[in-house]
């Protein structure tokens, strides 16, 4: 379902929007391309996303915006697509038209640098995304794929769109000036609250953000998505804390309640957790942990 130019059945469109399958929009997004109409092709095939989250649905999203001139929104699709559902064709597209600045390095079976002729096993691809100013970086493996769980980040938090994929990614990691930042790698160390551990430290992060009865209720009742960035010599260093939008599509981040409440929510992660080594090609390394609380 790669090309969009394709004929499909006919469909029979409802007239509850609600009653719509992901790929029945899916389909009449397909529709409404061929017969030219771009925008509203975009609009069907996030709703195909918004429904469940699929590669078809990404992949074709992006190739229109892409018709559309809207490259910054083609890029994000591409590397939806390939993240998320290993699609070897959006991460071409993205590699030929959304790195900037790259630069690639070929590692072997014992994670030693060599050149791009030699035999080696991973590719490790540091490159500034266009329409952003930050440094972003894969490494791709090529001998096999791994399992990692994730979200896809342009629905915001869907539980069902949670999943375990199979990908040839090894890592991806940020810049912070020259410190790489993990934000996923293979053997993931758990860093996980469950249970009564996980609803008193919710509470903690809640009585830190508000004084308002009326929104301490409300942010209990609510996932809150908090990112714990550890050092490599297991030190917390930041943290950011979202929550969902009362549309559940995008997060709110608590950015400036957090700075003043940093120092007594480091203090309680430091004397209730032992932060766990991360550690990319047996090197320790930092990394940035997701929690929903």
């Amino acid at each position: 379902m790669k090309i969009l130019f394709v004929s499909f059945i006919t469909i029979l469109i409802s007239a509850n929007i609600q009653s719509q399958t992901f790929d029945s929009f899916f389909n009449m997004g397909v529709e409404e391309f061929n017969n030219g109409n771009l925008r509203k092709a975009d609009s069907l095939f996030t709703l195909s996303i918004e429904k469940f989250a699929n590669k078809n649905a990404y992949y074709n999203r992006g190739m229109v915006r892409k018709v559309m001139n809207n490259n910054c929104g083609f890029c994000e699709d591409m590397m939806v697509s390939y993240l998320y559902f290993d699609d070897n064709e959006a991460i071409t597209q993205f590699g030929d038209n959304c790195m900037v600045e790259a630069d690639t390095l070929y590692i072997t079976q014992k994670y030693l640098s060599v050149d791009k002729i030699s035999k080696h096993r991973y590719v490790d691809v540091t490159y500034k995304p266009l329409c952003s100013d930050i440094s972003m970086g894969l490494i791709i493996d090529n001998k096999r794929k791994h399992t990692i769980m994730g979200t896809p980040p342009t629905i915001g938090y869907n539980p069902l769109n949670m999943r375990f994929q199979d990908i040839h990614l090894y890592a991806i990691y940020y810049l912070i000036d020259t410190m790489r930042v993990y934000t996923t790698f293979v053997k993931e160390s758990d860093l996980y609250f469950v249970g009564q551990s996980k609803k008193k430290l919710k509470k903690k992060v809640v009585n830190l953000l508000t004084d308002d009865p009326s929104e301490k209720e409300k942010y209990i009742e609510t996932d809150i998505f908090t990112f714990l960035t550890i050092n490599n010599n297991r030190e917390l260093i930041d943290i950011k804390v979202f929550i969902a939008d009362s549309n559940g599509k995008d997060l709110i981040e608590f950015e400036d309640q957090v700075q003043k409440v940093f120092e007594p929510l480091k203090t309680y992660f430091d004397n209730y957790y032992r932060y766990p080594k991360a550690k990319v090609f047996k090197k320790t390394v930092t990394v940035q942990y997701s929690l929903i609380l």
